[in-house]
Parts: structure tokens; sequence; C-alpha cells
């Protein structure tokens, strides 16, 4: 999938968004955005929370950014899964903030409409949870 189907689809994507959306993502196996409402968010974080306490899966400070895309400012976050040996599994760079955020990011990037849902979710799933170092 190239840049242009990329933006193409963010535009789609985000001007379809209705008020209960709160967050955007890209689905990478079947190349399209999706849009998370209040009850698929927390199911979602449920499952992030249970991953996350197994050590599966982190979402690192040092990734949670503010960024404007085509006059919308969004605040995300990334989703990385780990091996249970520790290590971070491999991952394509996530498309949405390859082409849409200008943002060079390995793993799921989910994007916010508002901070402050950002930070709720940042802060259930990884409560307790030890931050992975920075990339190097």
């Amino acid at each position: 999938m190239d840049a242009e189907q990329v933006l193409h689809q963010y535009d789609v994507a985000a001007q379809n968004l209705r008020t209960t959306d709160l967050a955007l993502s890209f689905f990478h196996d079947a190349k399209e955005f999706y849009v998370l409402n209040k009850e698929e968010l927390e199911e979602q974080m449920r499952t992030w929370r249970k991953l996350s306490k197994e050590g599966r899966l982190k979402m690192a400070a040092y990734n949670n950014r503010t960024q404007t895309a085509k006059g919308r400012t969004w605040y995300f976050l990334v989703v990385q899964a780990y091996y249970p040996n520790g290590n971070m599994m491999e991952c394509n760079v996530d498309p949405f903030g390859l082409f849409v955020l200008n943002e060079m990011v390995s793993g799921f990037l989910y994007a916010f409409t508002r901070e402050a849902n950002r930070n709720m979710v940042y802060e259930y799933v990884m409560k307790d949870v030890p931050q992975p170092e920075p990339e190097t």
C-alpha cells in the first residue's frame, strides 16, 4: 500500500468520524482504517491490560505524542507486541504514523480525538508495568 492510498483512506475515515468515535487506527492485515467507540475501546483496553501484565505488550511513554494532520489534532500511543523472552516482535512501520502523521514507529498506532482519553488508556494498560527501554 502506498502513501497516496493511505492518505486517501485517512481522508475518508477522518471525514466519517462520529462524535462517539474515540480512536482511529490502521488495521495492518486488512490494510484499512478503523475506529473504536467507547465499548470497543473498553474491550480492547481489557485485552491490552491482560497482555501487558503478561509482558506480551508494551506502550512506551516516549511514544505518546501529539500530531496534527490535515487540520485535525491527534493524541496517539503505540502498542508494541513482545515475545515471552522479552524481545519485541518484529513489526512493519505503521502506515498511519508514517504517511499521515509523519512519525516512524514500529508497532500499532492508535490516535485519539482527546488527549485525556489517550492518557487514560495508557495509564490503565501500563499501570505497574515496567517501561520498555528506548530503541537505539
